[in-house]
């Protein structure tokens, strides 16, 4: 009705796309593109008329509109190594270059006393009602993340394995001067089940044994919490 509107609509677009080459004369050896791509758009408005949902009549009538863009993109480059060597020596190697990137931005307007319950939360500019804009409300940020990766795994016979990895990040959200965090993992594996003193057992079908050892780390502070910001009042 006029007396009361309340609308949200969104557009999003998720795309994720990939290329693969074989590098010629190394048997084994080849490059992987990943990109992903993201937009998403947000609109909502709302209207509420004079006396709307208040217990006094003659409340204001209010109405507010909200426009928000989400933009993200993430690149991956890997090149893997992926070859067996005298059908019992299995190596695969992988390198990895990442990078990815998030932006945000976000308008709030709100108004009181819309003349007219027709013009609803549509052209608060044209109107005569009292316009406010409220700092809290208005959002923006961009945030980044670039990594690098290294990683090598072997197996003899399909029986021992051993992996290791290491890895590095730098995050846009982190304080000047500690970004990067660089961790690793490493871990050895045996495959029980393979072993000739296992081939009578009939009730077990798997059994392998793994231990390791890996650190990681995270970025879990909101963007720009480590600088010294300036606020409106």
């Amino acid at each position: 009705s006029d007396k009361y509107k309340d609308q949200e609509r969104a557009y999003s677009t998720y795309n994720s796309m990939y290329g693969e080459v074989k590098i010629p004369g190394i048997d084994g050896l080849k490059y992987r593109l990943n990109l992903g791509l993201s937009y998403r758009q947000d609109n909502t408005g709302s209207y509420t008329g004079e006396g709307v949902f208040s217990s006094t009549t003659t409340t204001p009538s209010s109405a507010e509109i909200t426009n928000s863009i989400t933009t993200d993109y993430t690149i991956e480059n890997l090149l893997t190594y992926d070859h067996t060597f005298a059908e019992k020596h299995k190596i695969n190697a992988v390198a990895l270059y990442s990078a990815e990137q998030t932006s945000y931005d976000k308008s709030d307007i709100a108004a009181t006393g819309i003349p007219d319950d027709a013009l609803q939360y549509y052209n608060l500019g044209d109107e005569t009602g009292t316009i406010t804009i409220t700092p809290g409300n208005q959002n923006y940020y961009k945030e980044g993340l670039l990594s690098w990766m290294g990683r090598v795994m072997y197996s003899y016979n399909d029986k021992y394995m051993l992996s290791a990895a290491i890895r590095s990040d730098g995050s846009s959200r982190l304080a000047k001067g500690h970004k990067w965090h660089t961790y690793p993992a490493i871990s050895a594996g045996w495959n029980i089940s393979k072993e000739s003193f296992m081939q009578n057992i009939n009730w077990l079908d798997n059994l392998k044994l793994r231990v390791g050892y890996g650190e990681t780390s995270n970025q879990a502070v909101s963007p720009y919490s480590t600088l010294g910001l300036l606020s409106t009042r």
